[in-house]
């Protein structure tokens, strides 16, 4: 998703209403790029709860909601408002395709920092880097072992 962040915490802020937080400058969204991604990211954590609980039990997950939609709402201006319609098929879109990437691409990845995080409650950004590569890497080790010791180059 291209999301940039300093650091990752389970750590409640009961100020701000979250069991966890993701440390990060206010993002730029100058195009739509920028304002999927954006929409992404909030959507990828409602995707990740949803997967481990139950979406009642998923407390945070209305909040989170509201700013995806909030942010895809961003790319038009006031004198061009999104019809309703419209939004809500886009965000279903995004949903969707969050949803897949989340459960068939990076569940992996989540569960390798989401257990460093059990253990060490905050993580750095090169420490959630050293997680994905290596997680990474055991997926390149397993298609090595389906190929016979060899890798496909292209």
């Amino acid at each position: 998703m291209g999301i940039d962040f300093r650091e990752v915490s389970i750590v409640p802020d009961e100020t701000a209403n979250s069991a966890g937080r993701v440390d990060r400058s206010e993002p730029q969204l100058t195009g739509r790029d920028d304002v999927e991604n954006e929409t992404m990211f909030y959507m990828a954590g409602i995707a990740a709860k949803d997967r481990l609980l139950s979406r009642s039990r998923s407390d945070h997950r209305h909040s989170d909601w509201d700013k995806a939609v909030n942010t895809a709402l961003h790319q038009y201006d006031d004198d061009y408002a999104m019809p309703d319609e419209e939004a809500e098929a886009y965000c279903d879109w995004l949903q969707i395709r969050v949803r897949h990437l989340v459960v068939e691409k990076w569940w992996e990845h989540i569960e390798g920092v989401a257990k460093e995080l059990l253990r060490k409650e905050n993580l750095s950004k090169t420490e959630v880097e050293q997680i994905v590569k290596k997680a990474n890497g055991d997926q390149l080790g397993l298609i090595r072992d389906k190929l016979g010791g060899t890798t496909a180059k292209g």
